[in-house]
């Protein structure tokens, strides 16, 4: 629990401390944290992750997201948790759409946790 805490707690330190920069610079740092956060062996950080990357394109259609496709499609297939994969299946594919076919505003993420909740069970 105490290990879960301090990395969360990096997280969120990491990701205030990226708002301070530029532009360009923060979306790279948020693309990388968000990477390590889907390789976490800690469920909530892994799940924070994936909530956090369809916040990210939300945000950013314009921006490639290759390497977090990536690491979403590995997830889907490789993890040892259900909810995890299907999850991140569901991320992957809302990365992988344009701006035109997404299916959430940016006001629609405060029910988004809850959404894929529903289809993980």
């Amino acid at each position: 629990m105490r290990q879960f805490l301090t990395t969360l707690t990096l997280i969120v330190l990491t990701a205030g401390i990226g708002t301070a920069q530029p532009p360009s610079k923060s979306l790279q740092n948020a693309e990388k944290n968000y990477l390590t956060g889907l390789r976490h062996s800690n469920r909530g950080v892994v799940e924070s992750a994936i909530i956090q990357t369809m916040k990210l394109k939300q945000f950013h259609p314009q921006k490639d997201f290759t390497e977090l496709i990536k690491a979403l499609d590995s997830l889907s297939i490789e993890s040892r948790e259900k909810p995890i994969r299907i999850k991140a299946f569901f991320a992957s594919n809302f990365l992988k759409q344009s701006q035109q076919d997404n299916l959430f505003t940016k006001n629609d993420f405060e029910g988004l946790a809850d959404i894929m909740e529903s289809f993980a069970k």
